[in-house]
């Protein structure tokens, strides 16, 4: 036998097992993900290194993979939405929140967690209510497009939290001064979306 034979024959035995053997061989334990991600969000600031991420030229699935493990930990260690906020500085933000990258952070773990425990998507639209304006609450779209997407009519749930009646609705859209050129705004899609819940 060649030394080449040889060679790959010891190592195919290294993986083998004999009926009676009850030695575990292995290198090295790997760590379970569950174990990777609680050391990784102990860290401080692993939320601002996460964000950080994904401004990088190709970091981006890794500041993605790196924010799924933060609400993977804060889910696992029962964390509520509102525990949430004060973890990241949403508490006294005041006028400036939507300018806040933590805002989009708060607003994706708060979508999982009202997932996970079956609450209604409109609970977040009520958070958000407690935390700023409803004007604020309604230009979310245009601030933080990806988690306002995610947020169905936003708008919808906004004027059910307030009360807002179909009639109402169509004043605040400026549908009654538009006269025959209502037709062509789309706000008349808006207000018959909203005028069928």
């Amino acid at each position: 036998m060649g030394f080449a034979y040889m060679y790959m024959y010891s190592i195919t035995l290294r993986f083998l097992r004999a009926g009676g053997d009850d030695e575990d061989e292995r290198a090295f334990g790997i760590p379970s993900m569950s174990t990777i991600t609680e050391t990784a969000m102990k860290i401080p600031g692993a939320s601002t290194v996460a964000g950080m991420a994904k401004t990088l030229p190709g970091a981006s699935m890794v500041g993605d993979l790196a924010q799924k493990m933060q609400y993977q930990y804060w889910l696992k260690m029962n964390k509520t939405p509102d525990e949430v906020k004060t973890i990241l500085g949403l508490d006294n933000f005041g006028a400036k929140i939507l300018d806040n990258p933590n805002l989009d952070v708060w607003i994706r773990f708060a979508i999982a967690y009202n997932k996970r425990n079956n609450l209604p998507e409109s609970k977040i639209i009520s958070d958000l209510l407690k935390m700023m304006p409803a004007d604020r609450v309604m230009k979310l779209p245009e601030k933080l497009p990806v988690s306002a997407k995610t947020i169905d009519n936003v708008e919808n749930y906004v004027w059910l939290y307030m009360n807002k009646t179909p009639s109402d609705v169509y004043k605040l859209l400026g549908l009654d001064r538009l006269g025959k050129e209502i037709l062509d705004s789309p706000g008349l899609y808006v207000w018959i979306r909203y005028k069928r819940i």
